[in-house]
Protein backbone atom coordinates (compact mmCIF):
# COMPACT_ATOMS: atom_id res chain seq x y z
CA UNK A 1 0.00 0.00 0.00
CA UNK A 2 1.58 3.26 -1.26
CA UNK A 3 2.11 6.63 0.68
CA UNK A 4 -0.91 8.30 -0.95
CA UNK A 5 -3.22 5.49 -0.71
CA UNK A 6 -2.18 5.45 3.01
CA UNK A 7 -3.12 9.33 3.24
CA UNK A 8 -6.81 8.78 1.93
CA UNK A 9 -7.66 6.02 4.25
CA UNK A 10 -6.48 8.38 6.92
CA UNK A 11 -8.48 11.52 5.57
CA UNK A 12 -11.62 8.75 5.33
CA UNK A 13 -11.27 7.76 8.86
CA UNK A 14 -10.89 11.51 9.80
CA UNK A 15 -14.43 12.35 8.40
CA UNK A 16 -16.01 9.20 9.38
CA UNK A 17 -14.76 10.12 13.43
CA UNK A 18 -15.93 13.63 13.01
CA UNK A 19 -19.75 12.48 12.18
CA UNK A 20 -19.54 10.30 14.41
CA UNK A 21 -18.76 12.80 17.52
CA UNK A 22 -20.75 15.21 16.18
CA UNK A 23 -24.18 14.80 18.21
CA UNK A 24 -21.98 15.68 21.48
CA UNK A 25 -18.76 17.82 20.17
CA UNK A 26 -19.39 19.47 17.00
CA UNK A 27 -16.64 21.58 17.58
CA UNK A 28 -14.16 18.61 17.45
CA UNK A 29 -15.80 17.26 14.41
CA UNK A 30 -15.47 20.49 12.92
CA UNK A 31 -11.52 20.70 13.89
CA UNK A 32 -11.32 16.95 12.93
CA UNK A 33 -12.65 17.32 9.58
CA UNK A 34 -10.63 20.78 8.84
CA UNK A 35 -7.48 18.57 9.69
CA UNK A 36 -8.78 16.01 6.75
CA UNK A 37 -9.41 19.15 4.55
CA UNK A 38 -5.61 20.17 4.64
CA UNK A 39 -4.36 16.16 4.38
CA UNK A 40 -6.70 16.26 1.03
CA UNK A 41 -5.90 19.58 -0.56
CA UNK A 42 -2.13 18.41 0.31
CA UNK A 43 -2.61 15.60 -2.23
CA UNK A 44 -4.71 17.30 -4.43
CA UNK A 45 -7.42 14.50 -3.73
CA UNK A 46 -10.33 16.89 -4.83
CA UNK A 47 -13.46 14.09 -4.12
CA UNK A 48 -12.23 14.40 -0.64
CA UNK A 49 -11.68 18.11 -0.55
CA UNK A 50 -15.44 18.16 -1.41
CA UNK A 51 -16.54 15.80 0.86
CA UNK A 52 -14.51 17.57 3.68
CA UNK A 53 -16.25 20.86 2.12
CA UNK A 54 -19.73 19.18 2.54
CA UNK A 55 -19.57 18.14 5.71
CA UNK A 56 -18.20 21.58 7.36
CA UNK A 57 -21.15 23.35 6.21
CA UNK A 58 -23.22 20.82 7.39
CA UNK A 59 -21.07 21.21 11.08
CA UNK A 60 -21.44 25.34 10.82
CA UNK A 61 -25.26 24.72 9.73
CA UNK A 62 -25.53 22.89 13.27
CA UNK A 63 -23.83 25.73 14.90
CA UNK A 64 -25.68 28.52 13.26
CA UNK A 65 -22.66 29.85 11.33
CA UNK A 66 -24.57 30.06 8.43
CA UNK A 67 -22.32 31.96 5.65
CA UNK A 68 -19.64 29.61 6.78
CA UNK A 69 -22.06 26.56 6.08
CA UNK A 70 -22.77 28.25 2.87
CA UNK A 71 -19.42 29.02 1.92
CA UNK A 72 -18.46 25.40 2.35
CA UNK A 73 -21.29 23.68 0.82
CA UNK A 74 -21.24 25.66 -2.18
CA UNK A 75 -17.92 24.93 -2.72
CA UNK A 76 -18.97 20.86 -2.42
CA UNK A 77 -21.93 21.23 -4.58
CA UNK A 78 -19.82 22.91 -7.66
CA UNK A 79 -17.39 19.72 -7.38
CA UNK A 80 -20.26 17.78 -7.16
CA UNK A 81 -22.24 18.94 -10.32
CA UNK A 82 -19.87 18.70 -12.60
CA UNK A 83 -18.60 14.96 -11.42
CA UNK A 84 -21.82 14.22 -11.99
CA UNK A 85 -22.26 12.92 -7.87
CA UNK A 86 -25.54 12.50 -7.48
CA UNK A 87 -25.24 11.21 -3.77
CA UNK A 88 -22.66 14.48 -3.18
CA UNK A 89 -25.25 16.75 -4.65
CA UNK A 90 -28.18 15.56 -2.22
CA UNK A 91 -26.48 15.87 0.55
CA UNK A 92 -25.04 18.90 -0.47
CA UNK A 93 -28.35 20.54 -0.98
CA UNK A 94 -29.67 18.91 1.94
CA UNK A 95 -27.94 21.11 3.85
CA UNK A 96 -28.46 24.52 1.88
CA UNK A 97 -32.19 23.89 1.98
CA UNK A 98 -31.83 23.87 6.36
CA UNK A 99 -30.14 26.66 5.93
CA UNK A 100 -33.29 28.42 3.68
CA UNK A 101 -36.14 27.34 6.31
CA UNK A 102 -34.21 27.96 8.99
CA UNK A 103 -33.66 32.08 7.78
CA UNK A 104 -37.76 32.12 7.29
CA UNK A 105 -37.05 30.91 3.16
CA UNK A 106 -39.55 28.05 3.85
CA UNK A 107 -40.56 28.19 0.27
CA UNK A 108 -36.98 27.88 -1.41
CA UNK A 109 -36.00 25.56 1.30
CA UNK A 110 -39.37 23.55 0.48
CA UNK A 111 -38.59 22.93 -3.35
CA UNK A 112 -34.90 22.08 -2.15
CA UNK A 113 -36.19 19.12 0.16
CA UNK A 114 -38.24 17.60 -1.79
CA UNK A 115 -35.60 17.83 -4.88
CA UNK A 116 -33.21 16.10 -1.86
CA UNK A 117 -35.69 13.68 -0.87
CA UNK A 118 -36.56 12.27 -4.60
CA UNK A 119 -32.93 11.88 -5.03
CA UNK A 120 -32.06 10.10 -1.69
CA UNK A 121 -35.29 7.71 -2.51
CA UNK A 122 -33.60 6.99 -5.87
CA UNK A 123 -30.32 6.29 -4.45
CA UNK A 124 -31.95 4.16 -1.54
CA UNK A 125 -30.06 6.69 1.14
CA UNK A 126 -32.49 5.64 3.90
CA UNK A 127 -30.57 7.77 6.49
CA UNK A 128 -30.41 10.67 4.10
CA UNK A 129 -34.40 10.01 3.58
CA UNK A 130 -35.19 10.10 7.15
CA UNK A 131 -33.24 13.74 7.92
CA UNK A 132 -35.09 15.21 4.69
CA UNK A 133 -38.79 13.72 5.85
CA UNK A 134 -38.19 15.26 9.06
CA UNK A 135 -37.44 19.09 7.58
CA UNK A 136 -40.30 18.51 5.57
CA UNK A 137 -42.29 17.95 8.12
CA UNK A 138 -41.11 20.92 10.29
CA UNK A 139 -42.04 23.39 7.28
CA UNK A 140 -45.42 21.75 6.80
CA UNK A 141 -45.58 22.64 10.78
CA UNK A 142 -44.73 26.24 10.05
CA UNK A 143 -47.04 26.38 7.89
CA UNK A 144 -50.22 25.58 10.02
CA UNK A 145 -50.36 22.03 7.93
CA UNK A 146 -50.30 19.74 11.33
CA UNK A 147 -52.17 16.55 9.17
CA UNK A 148 -48.94 17.02 6.15
CA UNK A 149 -46.45 17.77 9.16
CA UNK A 150 -47.74 14.66 11.70
CA UNK A 151 -47.65 12.52 8.02
CA UNK A 152 -43.99 13.27 7.39
CA UNK A 153 -42.82 12.79 11.22
CA UNK A 154 -44.32 9.58 11.15
CA UNK A 155 -42.40 8.63 7.83
CA UNK A 156 -39.53 9.50 8.98
CA UNK A 157 -39.77 7.69 12.32
CA UNK A 158 -40.81 4.58 9.89
CA UNK A 159 -37.57 5.19 7.97
CA UNK A 160 -35.39 5.14 10.84
CA UNK A 161 -36.51 2.52 12.76
CA UNK A 162 -35.89 0.32 9.85
CA UNK A 163 -32.12 1.20 9.65
CA UNK A 164 -32.04 0.68 13.13
CA UNK A 165 -31.10 4.80 13.49
CA UNK A 166 -32.83 5.49 16.93
CA UNK A 167 -31.22 9.01 16.82
CA UNK A 168 -32.83 9.94 14.08
CA UNK A 169 -36.08 8.65 14.59
CA UNK A 170 -36.22 10.70 18.21
CA UNK A 171 -35.41 13.85 16.41
CA UNK A 172 -38.93 13.41 14.53
CA UNK A 173 -40.48 12.05 17.92
CA UNK A 174 -39.49 15.48 19.67
CA UNK A 175 -42.27 17.62 17.03
CA UNK A 176 -44.13 15.23 17.13
CA UNK A 177 -44.71 15.39 20.73
CA UNK A 178 -45.40 19.32 20.51
CA UNK A 179 -47.80 19.00 17.87
CA UNK A 180 -50.01 16.55 20.03
CA UNK A 181 -49.42 19.22 23.04
CA UNK A 182 -51.06 22.22 21.32
CA UNK A 183 -53.89 19.40 20.21
CA UNK A 184 -54.31 18.85 23.91
CA UNK A 185 -53.11 15.56 23.90
CA UNK A 186 -51.29 15.50 27.19
CA UNK A 187 -50.80 11.93 27.65
CA UNK A 188 -49.67 10.73 24.22
CA UNK A 189 -47.27 13.54 23.90
CA UNK A 190 -45.80 12.90 27.38
CA UNK A 191 -45.32 9.07 25.92
CA UNK A 192 -43.75 10.18 23.24
CA UNK A 193 -41.14 12.77 24.18
CA UNK A 194 -40.13 10.41 27.13
CA UNK A 195 -39.27 7.58 24.29
CA UNK A 196 -37.49 10.37 22.40
CA UNK A 197 -35.48 11.64 25.61
CA UNK A 198 -34.76 7.53 26.40
CA UNK A 199 -33.34 7.19 22.72
CA UNK A 200 -31.07 10.23 22.99
CA UNK A 201 -29.53 8.96 26.34
CA UNK A 202 -28.87 5.33 24.28
CA UNK A 203 -27.68 6.76 21.23
CA UNK A 204 -25.65 9.48 23.05
CA UNK A 205 -27.00 12.38 21.19
CA UNK A 206 -26.32 14.70 23.85
CA UNK A 207 -27.34 17.70 21.31
CA UNK A 208 -30.43 16.02 20.65
CA UNK A 209 -30.90 15.18 24.14
CA UNK A 210 -31.16 19.06 24.74
CA UNK A 211 -34.04 19.39 22.01
CA UNK A 212 -36.00 16.51 24.04
CA UNK A 213 -35.44 18.21 27.14
CA UNK A 214 -37.00 21.01 26.27
CA UNK A 215 -40.38 18.87 24.41
CA UNK A 216 -40.47 17.80 28.15
CA UNK A 217 -40.82 20.99 29.49
CA UNK A 218 -43.13 22.46 27.73
CA UNK A 219 -45.33 19.50 28.59
CA UNK A 220 -44.65 19.84 32.63
CA UNK A 221 -45.75 23.59 31.92
CA UNK A 222 -48.68 22.67 30.45
CA UNK A 223 -49.08 20.38 33.68
CA UNK A 224 -48.21 23.39 36.19
CA UNK A 225 -45.13 20.92 37.21
CA UNK A 226 -42.84 24.22 37.45
CA UNK A 227 -39.85 22.71 39.40
CA UNK A 228 -39.92 19.87 36.94
CA UNK A 229 -40.15 22.43 33.75
CA UNK A 230 -37.33 24.45 35.61
CA UNK A 231 -34.92 21.28 35.88
CA UNK A 232 -35.53 20.04 32.20
CA UNK A 233 -35.55 23.97 30.57
CA UNK A 234 -32.31 24.67 32.10
CA UNK A 235 -30.78 21.35 31.19
CA UNK A 236 -31.23 21.94 27.91
CA UNK A 237 -30.24 25.70 27.81
CA UNK A 238 -27.22 24.34 28.99
CA UNK A 239 -26.82 21.82 26.34
CA UNK A 240 -27.53 24.24 23.61
CA UNK A 241 -25.19 26.79 24.84
CA UNK A 242 -22.17 24.59 24.86
CA UNK A 243 -23.56 23.12 21.46
CA UNK A 244 -23.60 27.03 20.41
CA UNK A 245 -26.94 25.88 19.13
CA UNK A 246 -28.88 29.63 19.45
CA UNK A 247 -31.93 28.25 18.03
CA UNK A 248 -32.54 25.83 20.29
CA UNK A 249 -30.68 28.69 23.27
CA UNK A 250 -33.49 31.13 22.09
CA UNK A 251 -36.21 28.66 22.55
CA UNK A 252 -35.07 27.83 26.34
CA UNK A 253 -34.64 31.56 26.92
CA UNK A 254 -38.35 32.00 25.85
CA UNK A 255 -39.84 28.65 27.27
CA UNK A 256 -37.62 29.64 30.37
CA UNK A 257 -39.57 33.66 30.63
CA UNK A 258 -42.81 31.86 30.08
CA UNK A 259 -42.26 29.19 33.05
CA UNK A 260 -41.75 32.97 35.11
CA UNK A 261 -44.47 34.63 33.88
CA UNK A 262 -46.84 31.52 35.32
CA UNK A 263 -44.73 32.14 38.68
CA UNK A 264 -45.41 35.40 38.96
CA UNK A 265 -41.76 35.81 39.39
CA UNK A 266 -41.67 38.64 36.66
CA UNK A 267 -37.95 39.79 37.08
CA UNK A 268 -36.55 36.10 36.47
CA UNK A 269 -39.03 36.09 32.93
CA UNK A 270 -37.94 39.65 32.04
CA UNK A 271 -34.59 38.64 31.63
CA UNK A 272 -34.62 35.51 30.02
CA UNK A 273 -36.96 37.10 27.40
CA UNK A 274 -34.43 39.90 26.76
CA UNK A 275 -31.87 36.87 26.16
CA UNK A 276 -33.98 35.53 23.86
CA UNK A 277 -34.29 38.61 22.03
CA UNK A 278 -30.46 39.83 21.90
CA UNK A 279 -29.85 36.28 20.27
CA UNK A 280 -32.99 36.00 18.12
CA UNK A 281 -31.89 39.38 16.47
CA UNK A 282 -28.07 38.73 16.76
CA UNK A 283 -28.93 35.56 14.39
CA UNK A 284 -32.13 36.80 13.01
CA UNK A 285 -34.80 33.63 14.54
CA UNK A 286 -37.67 35.20 13.83
CA UNK A 287 -39.89 33.09 15.53
CA UNK A 288 -38.69 33.12 18.57
CA UNK A 289 -38.31 37.45 18.57
CA UNK A 290 -41.65 37.67 18.24
CA UNK A 291 -42.96 35.25 20.62
CA UNK A 292 -40.24 36.64 23.28
CA UNK A 293 -41.75 40.18 22.47
CA UNK A 294 -45.13 39.04 23.23
CA UNK A 295 -44.42 37.68 26.48
CA UNK A 296 -42.89 40.85 27.45
CA UNK A 297 -46.14 42.25 26.45
CA UNK A 298 -48.00 40.41 28.88
CA UNK A 299 -45.58 41.14 31.74
CA UNK A 300 -45.88 44.92 31.47
CA UNK A 301 -49.12 44.64 30.94
CA UNK A 302 -49.60 42.69 34.80
CA UNK A 303 -47.50 45.78 36.53
CA UNK A 304 -49.71 48.23 35.19
CA UNK A 305 -46.17 49.38 33.08
CA UNK A 306 -48.51 50.56 30.22
CA UNK A 307 -46.29 52.71 28.01
CA UNK A 308 -43.69 49.73 27.73
CA UNK A 309 -46.64 47.16 27.32
CA UNK A 310 -47.06 49.38 23.96
CA UNK A 311 -43.44 49.09 22.88
CA UNK A 312 -43.52 45.38 23.17
CA UNK A 313 -47.30 44.69 21.60
CA UNK A 314 -46.33 46.88 18.71
CA UNK A 315 -42.97 45.20 18.27
CA UNK A 316 -44.56 41.94 18.16
CA UNK A 317 -47.04 43.15 15.99
CA UNK A 318 -43.96 44.05 13.77
CA UNK A 319 -41.93 41.07 14.37
CA UNK A 320 -44.99 38.79 13.54
CA UNK A 321 -46.57 40.58 10.54
CA UNK A 322 -43.85 39.64 7.78
CA UNK A 323 -43.30 36.64 9.82
CA UNK A 324 -46.98 35.90 8.96
CA UNK A 325 -46.95 37.04 5.65
CA UNK A 326 -43.82 35.11 4.64
CA UNK A 327 -46.03 32.09 5.76
CA UNK A 328 -49.09 33.10 4.01
CA UNK A 329 -47.14 33.70 0.51
CA UNK A 330 -44.65 30.51 0.98
CA UNK A 331 -47.39 28.15 1.79
CA UNK A 332 -49.15 29.23 -1.60
CA UNK A 333 -46.01 28.96 -3.41
CA UNK A 334 -45.05 25.50 -1.92
CA UNK A 335 -48.24 23.91 -2.64
CA UNK A 336 -48.27 24.82 -6.27
CA UNK A 337 -45.11 22.72 -6.41
CA UNK A 338 -46.64 19.90 -4.57
CA UNK A 339 -49.77 20.75 -6.53
CA UNK A 340 -47.37 20.15 -9.90
CA UNK A 341 -45.50 17.24 -8.38
CA UNK A 342 -48.59 15.05 -6.70
CA UNK A 343 -51.35 15.95 -10.13
CA UNK A 344 -54.32 18.29 -8.90
CA UNK A 345 -55.50 16.53 -5.99
CA UNK A 346 -54.20 18.93 -3.55
CA UNK A 347 -56.47 21.93 -4.88
CA UNK A 348 -58.47 22.37 -2.73
CA UNK A 349 -56.70 21.88 0.40
CA UNK A 350 -54.27 24.37 -0.76
CA UNK A 351 -57.25 27.07 -1.17
CA UNK A 352 -58.54 26.47 2.30
CA UNK A 353 -54.91 26.45 4.21
CA UNK A 354 -54.65 29.80 2.38
CA UNK A 355 -57.90 31.22 3.47
CA UNK A 356 -57.58 29.60 7.02
CA UNK A 357 -53.96 31.59 6.93
CA UNK A 358 -55.28 35.37 6.00
CA UNK A 359 -58.39 34.64 8.35
CA UNK A 360 -55.74 33.81 11.36
CA UNK A 361 -53.84 36.96 10.57
CA UNK A 362 -57.02 39.10 10.27
CA UNK A 363 -58.40 37.84 13.80
CA UNK A 364 -54.66 38.32 15.09
CA UNK A 365 -54.71 42.20 13.96
CA UNK A 366 -58.15 42.63 15.36
CA UNK A 367 -57.23 41.24 18.37
CA UNK A 368 -54.18 43.62 18.78
CA UNK A 369 -56.22 46.76 18.19
CA UNK A 370 -58.72 45.57 20.36
CA UNK A 371 -56.31 45.01 23.57
CA UNK A 372 -54.95 48.67 22.25
CA UNK A 373 -58.16 50.21 22.76
CA UNK A 374 -59.95 48.59 25.28
CA UNK A 375 -57.13 47.76 27.90
CA UNK A 376 -55.06 51.22 27.68
CA UNK A 377 -57.36 53.63 26.27
CA UNK A 378 -60.09 53.13 29.42
CA UNK A 379 -57.77 53.59 31.92
CA UNK A 380 -55.95 56.59 30.76
CA UNK A 381 -58.76 58.10 30.26
CA UNK A 382 -59.95 57.17 33.85
CA UNK A 383 -56.47 58.83 34.69
CA UNK A 384 -56.94 61.86 32.83
CA UNK A 385 -60.39 62.54 34.44
CA UNK A 386 -58.82 62.09 37.80
CA UNK A 387 -56.17 64.62 36.77
CA UNK A 388 -59.05 67.22 36.05
CA UNK A 389 -60.52 66.66 39.24
CA UNK A 390 -57.35 66.94 41.95
CA UNK A 391 -56.48 70.77 41.38
CA UNK A 392 -59.47 71.50 42.69
CA UNK A 393 -59.03 70.32 46.01
CA UNK A 394 -54.81 70.93 45.45
CA UNK A 395 -53.81 74.27 46.44
CA UNK A 396 -50.32 73.22 47.56
CA UNK A 397 -47.57 74.85 45.06
CA UNK A 398 -45.28 71.64 45.40
CA UNK A 399 -48.46 69.31 44.89
CA UNK A 400 -49.61 71.59 42.06
CA UNK A 401 -46.47 70.94 40.25
CA UNK A 402 -46.15 67.25 41.06
CA UNK A 403 -49.47 67.27 39.68
CA UNK A 404 -48.20 69.19 36.05
CA UNK A 405 -46.32 66.62 35.77
CA UNK A 406 -48.42 63.97 36.00
CA UNK A 407 -50.59 65.27 33.52
CA UNK A 408 -47.70 65.51 30.91
CA UNK A 409 -46.94 61.93 31.33
CA UNK A 410 -50.38 60.34 31.21
CA UNK A 411 -51.00 63.08 28.17
CA UNK A 412 -47.80 61.65 26.95
CA UNK A 413 -49.06 57.79 26.88
CA UNK A 414 -52.41 58.63 25.66
CA UNK A 415 -50.74 60.90 22.38
CA UNK A 416 -48.71 56.81 21.77
CA UNK A 417 -52.50 54.96 21.94
CA UNK A 418 -54.11 57.96 20.00
CA UNK A 419 -50.98 57.31 17.28
CA UNK A 420 -51.34 53.62 17.71
CA UNK A 421 -55.44 53.68 17.55
CA UNK A 422 -54.56 55.94 14.38
CA UNK A 423 -51.91 53.35 13.00
CA UNK A 424 -55.30 50.97 12.89
CA UNK A 425 -56.64 53.09 10.30
CA UNK A 426 -53.60 52.86 7.94
CA UNK A 427 -53.54 49.15 8.71
CA UNK A 428 -57.46 48.63 7.92
CA UNK A 429 -59.07 47.82 4.95
CA UNK A 430 -58.89 50.03 2.07
CA UNK A 431 -61.13 52.37 1.74
CA UNK A 432 -63.41 53.85 -1.41
CA UNK A 433 -60.80 56.98 -3.12
CA UNK A 434 -62.56 60.45 -3.85
CA UNK A 435 -61.44 63.29 -5.34
CA UNK A 436 -58.50 64.84 -2.89
CA UNK A 437 -58.86 68.38 -1.88
CA UNK A 438 -55.14 69.57 -0.85
CA UNK A 439 -55.95 73.10 -0.14
CA UNK A 440 -58.67 71.98 2.62
CA UNK A 441 -56.47 68.88 3.77
CA UNK A 442 -53.25 71.75 4.61
CA UNK A 443 -55.58 74.21 5.84
CA UNK A 444 -57.71 72.00 8.34
CA UNK A 445 -53.90 70.30 9.91
CA UNK A 446 -52.20 73.67 9.98
CA UNK A 447 -55.65 75.02 12.01
CA UNK A 448 -55.37 71.86 14.05
CA UNK A 449 -51.52 72.48 15.10
CA UNK A 450 -51.93 76.13 15.48
CA UNK A 451 -51.43 75.48 19.59
CA UNK A 452 -47.68 74.34 18.95
CA UNK A 453 -45.16 76.13 20.33
CA UNK A 454 -43.44 78.73 17.76
CA UNK A 455 -46.61 78.05 15.29
CA UNK A 456 -46.95 81.79 15.18
CA UNK A 457 -43.39 82.42 14.39
CA UNK A 458 -43.50 80.39 10.63
CA UNK A 459 -44.05 81.58 7.19
CA UNK A 460 -46.27 78.97 5.24
CA UNK A 461 -46.08 79.06 1.80
CA UNK A 462 -48.49 76.65 -0.56
CA UNK A 463 -48.23 75.86 -3.98
CA UNK A 464 -50.50 73.34 -5.78
CA UNK A 465 -50.73 72.65 -9.15
CA UNK A 466 -53.94 73.98 -10.65
CA UNK A 467 -57.10 71.51 -11.90
CA UNK A 468 -54.98 69.10 -10.03
CA UNK A 469 -57.15 65.68 -10.22
CA UNK A 470 -55.79 63.16 -7.66
CA UNK A 471 -58.12 60.08 -6.60
CA UNK A 472 -57.02 58.59 -3.44
CA UNK A 473 -58.18 57.92 0.38
CA UNK A 474 -58.83 60.67 2.05
CA UNK A 475 -57.35 59.32 5.25
CA UNK A 476 -53.90 58.28 4.63
CA UNK A 477 -53.80 61.47 2.17
CA UNK A 478 -54.40 63.02 4.86
CA UNK A 479 -52.19 61.05 7.21
CA UNK A 480 -49.23 62.25 5.24
CA UNK A 481 -49.86 65.66 5.29
CA UNK A 482 -50.62 66.06 8.74
CA UNK A 483 -47.86 64.00 9.58
CA UNK A 484 -45.23 66.13 7.62
CA UNK A 485 -46.28 69.29 8.33
CA UNK A 486 -46.38 68.17 12.20
CA UNK A 487 -42.66 67.29 12.55
CA UNK A 488 -41.75 70.55 10.40
CA UNK A 489 -43.62 72.61 12.87
CA UNK A 490 -42.10 70.86 16.05
CA UNK A 491 -38.61 71.08 14.53
CA UNK A 492 -38.75 74.64 13.55
CA UNK A 493 -35.63 76.79 14.09
CA UNK A 494 -36.14 79.86 16.01
CA UNK A 495 -32.96 81.11 15.93
CA UNK A 496 -33.53 82.22 12.07
CA UNK A 497 -34.97 85.50 11.43
CA UNK A 498 -37.54 83.88 9.20
CA UNK A 499 -38.75 80.27 9.96
CA UNK A 500 -40.61 78.71 6.92
CA UNK A 501 -41.97 75.71 5.73
CA UNK A 502 -42.84 75.19 1.78
CA UNK A 503 -45.69 73.07 1.11
CA UNK A 504 -45.68 71.70 -2.79
CA UNK A 505 -48.21 69.61 -4.53
CA UNK A 506 -47.66 68.67 -8.39
CA UNK A 507 -48.20 65.97 -11.12
CA UNK A 508 -45.43 64.27 -12.69
CA UNK A 509 -45.16 61.62 -15.03
CA UNK A 510 -48.81 60.45 -14.11
CA UNK A 511 -47.91 60.66 -10.21
CA UNK A 512 -48.33 62.92 -7.61
CA UNK A 513 -45.66 64.10 -5.98
CA UNK A 514 -46.01 65.74 -2.43
CA UNK A 515 -42.43 68.05 -0.96
CA UNK A 516 -42.78 69.81 2.57
CA UNK A 517 -39.38 71.54 2.75
CA UNK A 518 -38.02 73.79 5.75
CA UNK A 519 -35.50 75.55 6.96
CA UNK A 520 -35.62 73.93 10.57
CA UNK A 521 -32.86 72.48 12.44
CA UNK A 522 -31.77 69.36 10.30
CA UNK A 523 -31.44 65.77 10.80
CA UNK A 524 -27.81 64.73 11.36
CA UNK A 525 -26.86 61.97 8.37
CA UNK A 526 -26.21 59.45 10.49
CA UNK A 527 -29.98 59.37 11.85
CA UNK A 528 -31.39 59.90 8.23
CA UNK A 529 -31.92 56.20 7.69
CA UNK A 530 -33.71 55.20 11.36
CA UNK A 531 -36.17 58.19 11.25
CA UNK A 532 -38.95 56.33 9.70
CA UNK A 533 -38.34 53.18 12.20
CA UNK A 534 -40.79 52.48 15.14
CA UNK A 535 -40.66 54.90 18.16
CA UNK A 536 -37.07 56.40 17.11
CA UNK A 537 -36.49 59.57 17.86
CA UNK A 538 -33.12 61.37 16.14
CA UNK A 539 -34.07 64.79 18.82
CA UNK A 540 -34.99 64.65 22.20
CA UNK A 541 -35.08 68.17 23.10
CA UNK A 542 -38.44 67.84 21.31
CA UNK A 543 -41.40 66.63 22.55
CA UNK A 544 -43.02 63.16 20.81
CA UNK A 545 -43.51 59.74 20.64
CA UNK A 546 -41.36 58.19 17.45
CA UNK A 547 -44.54 56.98 16.24
CA UNK A 548 -45.42 59.91 13.33
CA UNK A 549 -43.01 59.32 10.64
CA UNK A 550 -43.47 55.44 10.94
CA UNK A 551 -47.22 55.71 10.49
CA UNK A 552 -46.32 57.88 7.50
CA UNK A 553 -44.34 55.06 6.52
CA UNK A 554 -46.78 53.12 6.40
CA UNK A 555 -49.68 55.46 4.79
CA UNK A 556 -47.18 55.80 1.65
CA UNK A 557 -46.67 52.12 1.53
CA UNK A 558 -50.37 51.23 1.96
CA UNK A 559 -51.10 53.73 -1.54
CA UNK A 560 -47.97 52.13 -3.44
CA UNK A 561 -46.03 55.23 -3.03
CA UNK A 562 -42.71 56.10 -2.49
CA UNK A 563 -40.46 58.39 0.30
CA UNK A 564 -37.03 60.65 -0.41
CA UNK A 565 -36.07 62.77 2.49
CA UNK A 566 -33.09 64.55 2.22
CA UNK A 567 -31.54 67.03 4.98
CA UNK A 568 -28.84 68.80 6.74
CA UNK A 569 -27.85 69.83 9.93
CA UNK A 570 -29.20 73.46 11.23
CA UNK A 571 -30.01 74.06 7.26
CA UNK A 572 -33.42 72.18 7.32
CA UNK A 573 -35.36 68.80 5.87
CA UNK A 574 -36.94 68.26 2.33
CA UNK A 575 -39.10 65.03 2.14
CA UNK A 576 -41.00 64.58 -0.70
CA UNK A 577 -43.60 62.00 -1.19
CA UNK A 578 -44.49 60.29 -4.54
CA UNK A 579 -48.21 58.56 -5.03
CA UNK A 580 -49.07 56.90 -8.16
CA UNK A 581 -52.50 59.03 -9.64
Amino acid sequence: MNTETNEKKRIVELIDEAFRIRSFDVQSSIKTTKEALNLSKKIKANHLVADCQCRLGYYHMIITEYDKAKRFTNKALKYYQNSENFEGIAKSKLTLASILYKTDKFHDGFLLLLECNRLFRQNSDQEYEAISLKALGTIFEFFGDTKNAIAYYKKSISVSKSIKRPELRSNALNPLSGIYLNQGKIEKATKIINESILLKKKSNDIRGLGFALYGKGKIDIRTKNYDQAQNHLMKALEINKTYCDRVGESMCYNKLGELFIKKSEFKKARQYLLNSVGISEKYNIRLSKFKAYRSLYEIEKQENQFEHALKYLEKYSFSRDPLLKTRTVDLVNSYKNVASLEKMEKEVMIKQQKFEIIKEKNEELDSFFYMVSHDLKGPLNSLIGLNNIFPKDVTDAVGLRYLKKYKEQIEKINKIVSELINLTIVSKNKSDKNLIQFERIIEDCKTSFRHLENYCKITFRTSIDKNLAFFSEWAMVNTIISNLLENSIKYVDCKKPEPEISISIKEENGKILIKVKDNGIGIEEKYIKRVFDMFYRANDEVEGTGLGLYILRKAVHRLNGKIHLKSKINLGTEVTITLPN
